[in-house]
């Protein structure tokens, strides 16, 4: 039996990998080794059950296989059997140091204060305060075919304390590593220990801008050299093929619409100051936003209204796939054209890369249950079940919301058993709202909430609202988003 932690890490590689056995194998003068894919690297040993490797690099994200090896002089000893598997993140998946800005933004300059936090406990099975640590920053270089990762040393040999406060972010004097001919680069801290003959231990921050002392071009040029150069019909092509954006952000979360809430969480919902940085730059007023492939396409207020144009409307991004290309293509224009403090050209980039107003939105079909019974899915999914009992008939994945039904034998006028089954009662709740139930009592609908008989026309219960309506209708409406209906 092997066992890895952590199962997953950035596709830069540095991540330290332990393997755990389940029983005693490994001994200090063996030969350790992982291999990720067809790539070997030396691991070092813990304990007679433990050892850690340090990944390598990898060209795309994804999973590979993984292989612990044991050898010795006379050969292999020990290669686990059981298929096991690493995988490769994109940078933003796997943010581990903070960097704050002064302004708490994501745009740097050359000579800001910048402070960075990162956990000690880079190097397994290490006393922290026994090695120094190095600050190093990664940027893409777009400037060659295809785009690489480049790399320098910003500083050497700092007490590895976990932080370094008010720390001068200065690029080198004589010979700027970047090319003059991009006016922000996109870039990664990073906070290294070297292993020797192990390799380097990394945590990184998530990506930021740089702009490029270097440059000779205005962000206003920038802006509108990018603006002059889109293809008009390249934008109404993808626009096109993209799901419309809902109205609202309940309507956005509803089955079946192919949107997708935005990987990146909202500053409310995550202890990291990056997510904090990530919405008051990109979308401000702590919006909520969905797209197709996770990208900020729909965006949602605070109330749950679309937010439409400049500047943290939800937009179009032309690259759905590459994180390269959209960096180059959709981010650092937005950049170019909505940060510049001087001129505000943002109208000009969502000319380009428009918001989506919602209107061509039309809501999925609801489920629909009727007959004896007759069953029609939220996919369109039609069967007919006569079952007997009580069944769950809709159940969110994260257990938000459940409906459950009472399937009872159906009777002829004469009360004889007429071979089939109805729904005589559904009851439903949502997270931390009231029960309601609605369920047949003497040929009459009956709406029972918490356990007492409901009887006006229209009442609202804490986060749930009631409707009666003649001859036999009752509705429940859940704020978040659900809404279910029962006719007699």
């Amino acid at each position: 039996f092997v066992a890895i932690h952590p199962r997953s890490g950035n596709i830069l590689g540095g991540t330290p990998v332990v393997i755990t056995l389940k029983s005693s194998r490994i001994r200090e003068d063996y030969d350790i080794s992982c291999i990720f894919d067809q790539l070997e690297v030396p691991g070092e040993y813990i304990s007679d059950k433990e050892a850690y490797c340090i990944s390598p690099p990898s060209v795309k994200p994804g999973h590979v296989q993984f292989t612990f090896k044991l050898s010795s002089g006379s050969g292999e000893i020990f290669r686990n059997k059981v298929f096991q598997r690493f995988t490769y993140r994109d940078l933003d998946d796997t943010v581990a140091i903070d960097v704050l800005t002064k302004d708490d933004g994501l745009l740097i300059s050359n000579k800001d204060i910048v402070d960075i936090k990162w956990t000690k406990d880079l190097i397994p099975n290490r006393n922290p305060e026994d090695y120094t640590v190095a600050i190093t920053m990664a940027w893409y270089d777009f400037s060659v075919i295809p785009e690489q990762v480049r790399q320098f040393t910003v500083k050497k040999e700092l007490p590895n304390t976990g932080e370094a406060r008010r720390f001068l972010f200065e690029l080198p004097t004589k010979s700027s590593p970047f090319p003059q001919s991009e006016s922000v680069i996109p870039i990664i801290f990073e906070v290294s220990a070297a292993v020797p003959r192990f390799g380097v231990a990394k945590q990184r921050s998530s990506l930021f801008y740089l702009k490029n002392p270097k440059s000779g071009e205005s962000f206003q040029q920038e802006c509108q050299n990018w603006y002059s150069s889109q293809d008009e019909d390249e934008i109404n092509e993808v626009f096109n093929s993209l799901p419309p954006c809902a109205p609202t952000e309940n309507q956005a979360r509803l089955p079946n619409t192919r949107l997708r809430r935005s990987r990146i969480l909202r500053a409310t919902e995550s202890p990291r100051a990056y997510f904090r940085q990530y919405w008051n730059f990109f979308h401000s007023n702590n919006l909520t936003c969905y797209g197709a492939n996770g990208l900020a396409h729909c965006c949602y207020d605070p109330s749950g209204n679309l937010k439409i144009g400049p500047p943290s409307g939800g937009h179009l991004h032309i690259e759905q796939e590459r994180e390269f290309d959209r960096l180059r293509r959709d981010v650092i224009p937005y950049i170019y054209c909505c940060k510049d403090r001087q001129f505000d050209n943002c109208e000009k980039y969502y000319e380009r890369r428009p918001s989506d107003d919602g209107s061509d939105f039309d809501p999925p079909p609801p489920a629909i249950v009727f007959g004896d019974p007759h069953l029609v899915t939220l996919d369109g999914h039609k069967y007919t079940f006569n079952g007997k009992g009580e069944y769950i008939i809709v159940e969110t994945r994260d257990n938000s919301f459940t409906l459950q039904a009472r399937m009872e034998e159906a009777l002829d006028k004469d009360g004889s058993p007429a071979g089939a089954t109805i729904f005589t009662a559904v009851v439903a709740k949502e997270e931390d709202s009231v029960t309601v139930q609605i369920q047949l009592l003497e040929s009459q609908l009956v709406a029972v909430v918490n356990g007492e008989i409901y009887r006006s026309e229209s009442e609202v219960f804490g986060n749930v609202a009631i409707q009666w309506k003649e001859p036999n209708i009752y509705s429940a409406q859940f704020f978040k988003f659900f809404l279910f209906q029962v006719r007699f």
